[in-house]
């Protein structure tokens, strides 16, 4: 088993707390934070209240596997890459319903800074999951 490179504990860390975000934002949701909902404007609270369940679903195995593969990514463990490939897939899965399925797409609901946040997002997962691969190839992960 290859040495891990001290780039390893950066993007792991980054990876880490990032994910932990979006944890934190799919509970306060999920629970009706009434302060966490109210940054999000009247129109955008009431959808994320009204999401169907297998939405909310999704939402959270993306959030969820994403967290648990960058935890073990720092813990140097190859199932990171699947655990980080579900979380992207389901991201991805998610925005297909958000942009091309959902009866009010999130540009028009939310504006272009969510959409912007939702690249942001998107690009993460996918360049975490693809680091991850890099790392397993290098047999830094286990």
């Amino acid at each position: 088993m290859a040495r891990a490179p001290r780039h390893l504990w950066l993007v792991g860390g980054a990876a880490l707390i990032w994910n932990a975000m979006g944890i934190v934002d799919f509970v306060l949701v999920q629970t009706g934070n009434t302060q966490d909902l109210a940054r999000l404007g009247p129109v955008q609270a009431e959808w994320f209240l009204s999401a169907p369940l297998w939405e909310s679903a999704i939402w959270g195995i993306a959030t969820g596997f994403s967290l648990v593969g960058s935890a073990l990514m720092l813990l140097r463990q190859r199932p990171a890459l699947p655990f980080l490939g579900i979380g992207f897939a389901a991201f991805l899965l998610l925005s297909v319903q958000e942009f091309l399925l959902a009866p009010t797409p999130l540009d028009a609901r939310a504006g272009p800074a969510a959409q912007t946040l939702w690249a942001a997002i998107l690009l993460v997962a996918l360049l975490t999951w693809l680091y991850a691969w890099a790392m397993v190839r290098a047999r830094v992960l286990r």
